[in-house]
């Protein structure tokens, strides 16, 4: 019963603030939160051995809960929409503490810690991190076109093609969309790869430089598209009416303008490249690093040939032959 009140108490303290949490979840800089909950279930199915046979509460919880009620008042009252959502993430491993303790807490702590990518980054951080993406992304995508024999120049966030308008990298173009969600799914991938622990880290931070990898192949290839187009005018003519027929059939998949279409099509194919960039990180380490369960004698006598070569155990060794 008690766990009961924490739960009607819980869903009472957000019933003003939960508007405004759907309303910040529905930007498209948060298209994962809709993801999160889903693999958050999928987590306590994949540990479903470690499912506690009883329910063994923990009195700690009460104290973390008012510290938890502290921080809702706070967000509430002083109107910081990210210490709601921190508090609405905090409040369900507390609630699950507080029921079944320390037991419980072991089999639901991934699911629990992968609930708090539903929180969205404050503000200033958003504009902290913007602009050195945008000049990364930007310098990067310059250095490509420029080993690719495209004659290029970054000025700012802007690239200076030759035959073409400047091609902007604006604020929405940084990859912090991207980034959120790639590496909601690369801490999703490292929780359920069986790996070390530090190959698990690994994976997890290495979407940092997937994602920002991935966005400069997004920018390189839509000027690529847009020299390509100017190159060869007939390609541009022969593509204008069939975007116009499909905008017309399917308005919000496809563009009448070529320019954005090329740049729905990079956007596409940075989603490859980062899945693509994800599964060569995963087979390299795969084959790179031996696992420890393999036996060093075992893989020593597996060798042939060389003075490495032994013989198998439980197989008697054959006696020198004698000479005549």
């Amino acid at each position: 019963m008690a766990g009961l009140a924490l739960v009607a108490v819980y869903l009472g303290a957000f019933y003003g603030a939960l508007p405004k949490m759907l309303h910040a979840w529905r930007q498209p800089d948060y298209g994962h939160v809709l993801f999160v909950p889903f693999f958050c279930a999928y987590l306590l199915w994949y540990r479903r051995e470690f499912i506690p046979k009883s329910l063994e509460g923990n009195l700690w919880a009460i104290p973390l809960f008012v510290c938890w009620a502290i921080l809702r008042w706070v967000g509430g009252y002083f109107n910081f929409e990210w210490i709601d959502f921190f508090a609405f993430a905090a409040g369900i491993p507390i609630i699950l503490f507080f029921v079944g303790g320390w037991q419980a807490m072991l089999w639901a702590w991934p699911a629990a810690l992968f609930l708090f990518l539903i929180v969205p980054l404050p503000g200033i951080m958003l504009s902290t991190l913007s602009l050195p993406l945008q000049r990364t992304v930007t310098r990067g995508s310059v250095f490509i076109l420029q080993t690719l024999s495209i004659p290029s120049m970054g000025k700012g966030n802007t690239i200076i093609l030759p035959n073409h308008a400047p091609l902007e990298v604006e604020q929405a173009c940084s990859g912090i969309r991207n980034l959120i969600m790639f590496v909601a799914i690369c801490v999703g991938a490292a929780f359920v790869v069986k790996k070390p622990a530090w190959e698990k880290i690994f994976i997890a931070v290495s979407a940092i430089p997937i994602s920002i990898f991935s966005n400069m192949v997004r920018i390189t290839l839509t000027a690529l598209l847009v020299e390509f187009a100017v190159n060869f005018p007939s390609v541009k003519s022969g593509l204008t009416p069939i975007l116009a027929t499909l905008s017309n059939w399917l308005p919000s998949v496809f563009s009448s303008e070529i320019d954005t279409f090329f740049h729905d099509f990079a956007g596409l194919m940075m989603i490859v490249t980062a899945f693509a960039t994800l599964f060569f990180e995963l087979f390299l380490l795969s084959k790179l690093l031996v696992s420890e369960e393999i036996d060093k004698a075992e893989m020593v006598r597996g060798t042939s040939g060389g003075i490495f070569s032994l013989p198998a155990q439980n197989s008697p060794q054959t006696p020198p032959r004698k000479r005549p």
